[in-house]
């Protein structure tokens, strides 16, 4: 995941970064909670860990602003407090102000390990629960590629290259009128498409086949650029459902 890191102490920056990049995740830090609301405008983070207490903005402020600049996106980042008190009303109070989740200091590795990974299954979850796009058959995908299963990555990975590589080549087969070759690629990228729950690439190679079956193939101008977009949308997608950043 991709983490914003606002804490107004150094060495308490370096030891959170330190824990963070050890559990793999990518770390951005800044100062101060007026900071953190300007970099969470980029809309490049999965999560933010946020200091309660900072100058010039503290914590709960900060939270509060950044929830109402995504409210029309689904609130932005999950945010999880960085608190030294852990008094139940001082907890209390991070939720009341739109954090999702709360670590005690000093910060300890399996604390913060927990914290991510509910905000990782949380990201999950969301995106599952989320209505279709028309690329990725979800329970498709996870029936396929267990994301804690290392060699289901490997299969999924390679299927992304390859599937990347296929539309090139099929491309090219249709441009120098191969219509045996074209048929049979597109078949191959059919049916790994639909293993892996790529729908709208297997519709796709679907028709090029049928198309390349009868000696020609008619597709709609800008078809690259369509079939490209799609893919890599489909991908992102399937990178959210395991993930992956």
């Amino acid at each position: 995941m991709q983490i914003l890191l606002a804490e107004d102490n150094e060495t308490n920056r370096k030891v959170a970064t330190k824990l963070a990049e050890s559990l793999g995740h990518a770390v951005d830090v800044v100062e101060n909670g007026f900071d953190a609301v300007e970099k969470a405008r980029d809309g490049n983070y999965d999560v933010i860990l946020m200091d309660v207490q900072m100058p010039i903005v503290d914590g709960r402020e900060a939270t509060r602003r950044i929830r109402n600049e995504f409210r029309d996106a689904g609130g932005g980042p999950r945010i999880i407090a960085v608190t030294a008190n852990v008094l139940l009303s001082e907890r209390e109070s991070c939720l009341a102000s739109g954090m999702d989740d709360y670590v005690a200091k000093p910060l300890r590795l399996e604390e913060l390990k927990r914290a991510l990974d509910a905000a990782q299954l949380a990201a999950r979850e969301t995106i599952q629960n989320a209505p279709p796009s028309g690329l990725i058959d979800k329970e498709q995908f996870l029936a396929a590629i267990d994301p804690d299963d290392e060699e289901c990555i490997e299969i999924y990975v390679e299927f992304c290259d390859i599937a990347a590589a296929d539309i090139i080549r099929i491309a090219d087969l249709i441009a120098t009128s191969d219509w045996t070759a074209a048929a049979a690629l597109s078949h191959q990228l059919k049916g790994s498409s639909a293993t892996l729950g790529f729908i709208a690439l297997s519709k796709w190679a679907a028709k090029v086949e049928l198309q390349a079956k009868q000696g020609s193939v008619t597709l709609p101008d800008g078809w690259r650029a369509e079939l490209d977009g799609s893919f890599l949308a489909a991908r992102a997608e399937a990178d959210a459902l395991i993930g992956r950043s």
